[in-house]
């Protein structure tokens, strides 16, 4: 299938080609830039085609981390299963979600140096994530991959094959999609693609949560291929916007003598980059947790709604939060800011998001008393619902943090190290802190220990002889730390410096594209 690629110009013939016509009778006609033919609604002509695929990965990513730790404990089935305890299983958890987190570096190497945008996603995709999803899901088939539960194999799957699939078209999708705008034209478009993406990633995570959660109470198999099938669904649907896309060539092919230069100018832009996107690791570092120590936590809590609302469906309350909470700030708050010329100072939107970190692990260490106060009366269980209210935070924290650290990843970055820019912001969201939270499981793991030295806590009598509790109050302090640091005025200044910088190179950038307009 032919795709309509970018032509290589060179600096003066890049001044001669941007055209539009603003006719009335011709506002259907494509812009023309760099002699690529940009639809004039690109989110319902290309951007559609990317969202379904980012939807139905979403789906499949978070419908198996959702339900790894269940699945490692031996919760969904007590006969096959890798006999790992709460702590090894979260810390598996942490270390390929960090992976998944890192692996965006290869995938922006790849997209930026040899293969381009299209190639990586259609690769990675075909090549390491279908074969590591179905891998997964080929293990939960007792006796298929050995007369007992082959660990090696899975942990080569959870480890290797899935994150580094995941996280190789993971920077790659959400820029790909941003650059089938216009760069001049439909520039302030792309703001609400975003808002868009963004939606589309938590209900592929919302709809992933439910199904396959609910699915894996009675066939752990069945709940595994399901994200198998959705992952070859979504990269058909990709394939056939094919003609559609606006693609750009890979920057390789160049004079080796400048790599160094190359490399150390990358370096350098993608510093104010990291050091801004640190300022939301600690918030982080309680966002991770829903896949791993909420689990851990929520196993010995009794399921609602006829058994269907359980420690892995209840991570669908957090894209639910997310929605909910991402519909009324981008529809209601930041405009009716905007209409009193008021902007949130981006490390304040970061403070915000970690206080509401702070409020879940509040709520989690009210959880935590519940449960020893219940047992010590009469032996029982408190309800899942008393989770809710640590997701619901969550969700709303990522609004003002995960989504705005988005943002301000992509408008801060030079327009040609988009890529780079995305990953290095990943890295932050989940692969940094993912590290730091098994460095945290191994320096306390004696917290998720029954007082008699016992490592498994997945039944109510042994967890209430553990001391995980000690674990929320130190993530509370954390997220209390990334609050109080994004106050701090000079946090507050310097971040402000960086966007008042980058943003006047790209209007200094965008008034030269302009004017080669105007000509």
């Amino acid at each position: 299938m032919a795709m309509r690629e970018e032509h290589r110009l060179g600096a003066t013939e890049e001044d001669q080609l941007l055209q539009h016509d603003d006719h009335p009778h011709h506002r259907h006609r494509p812009l023309v830039y760099k002699s690529n033919r940009y639809s004039p609604n690109p989110l319902h002509y290309s951007v559609f085609y990317i969202l379904i695929i980012e939807a139905l990965e979403r789906f499949s990513y978070y419908g198996l981390v959702y339900t790894q730790t269940p699945f490692l404990t031996g919760v969904y089935d007590a006969d096959w299963n890798a006999g790992m305890t709460g702590v090894q299983a979260s810390a598996v958890v942490a270390a390929s979600t960090a992976i998944a987190f890192t692996a965006p570096f290869l995938g922006a190497w790849l997209a930026d140096g040899i293969l381009g945008d299209y190639w990586v996603i259609l690769g990675g995709t075909l090549v390491l994530y279908i074969p590591g999803c179905l891998l997964i899901a080929l293990s939960t088939v007792p006796g298929l991959l050995g007369d007992t539960f082959n660990v090696t194999a899975l942990l080569i799957e959870l480890l290797c094959f899935y994150p580094v699939g995941a996280g190789t078209i993971k920077s790659v999708v959400n820029i790909f999609g941003a650059k089938q705008f216009h760069p001049v034209l439909q520039k302030h478009q792309i703001s609400s693609y975003y808002v868009s993406f963004y939606m589309a990633i938590n209900l592929g995570a919302l709809c992933g949560g439910i199904l396959v959660s609910t699915l894996a109470q009675s066939n752990v198999s069945l709940a595994y291929f399901t994200p198998v099938a959705m992952l070859c669904l979504g990269l058909m649907v990709f394939v056939a916007g094919t003609p559609r896309y606006i693609t750009t060539k890979a920057n390789g092919g160049s004079d080796t003598s400048k790599d160094k230069t190359v490399l150390t100018n990358v370096f350098r832009d993608m510093l104010p980059i990291a050091g801004i996107s640190a300022l939301i690791v600690p918030f982080n570092v309680a966002y991770s947790q829903m896949a791993t120590t909420f689990k851990v936590q929520g196993i010995v809590m009794k399921s609602a709604l006829g058994g269907y609302l359980d420690a892995a469906t209840i991570n669908t309350i957090d894209a639910i939060s997310v929605l909910a909470c991402g519909y009324l700030v981008g529809s209601h708050l930041y405009p009716a800011l905007a209409k009193r010329d008021i902007r949130i100072p981006t490390s304040y939107k970061f403070a915000l998001g970690s206080f509401c970190g702070v409020l879940a692990m509040g709520f989690a260490l009210l959880a935590e008393y519940k449960i020893h106060k219940t047992y010590a009366k009469n032996g029982g269980e408190i309800s899942i619902w008393w989770q809710t209210f640590s997701y619901i935070l969550i969700g709303c924290g990522e609004i003002f943090c995960i989504s705005a650290a988005y943002e301000v990843a992509f408008t801060i970055a030079p327009h040609d190290q988009k890529a780079f820019a995305s990953a290095t912001n990943l890295f932050f969201v989940g692969g940094l802190p993912n590290i730091f939270c098994i460095f945290l499981y191994r320096t306390f793991s004696n917290w998720f220990h029954t007082v008699d030295g016992g490592t498994s806590i997945q039944s109510i009598d042994d967890y209430a002889n553990s001391q995980v509790y000690k674990y929320f109050f130190l993530l509370f302090l954390i997220s209390l730390f990334g609050t109080g640091l994004n106050l701090t005025p000079p946090v507050q200044k310097w971040v402000a410096f960086i966007e008042s910088i980058r943003h006047d190179d790209e209007h200094v950038h965008e008034a030269i594209s302009y004017q080669t307009w105007l000509k």
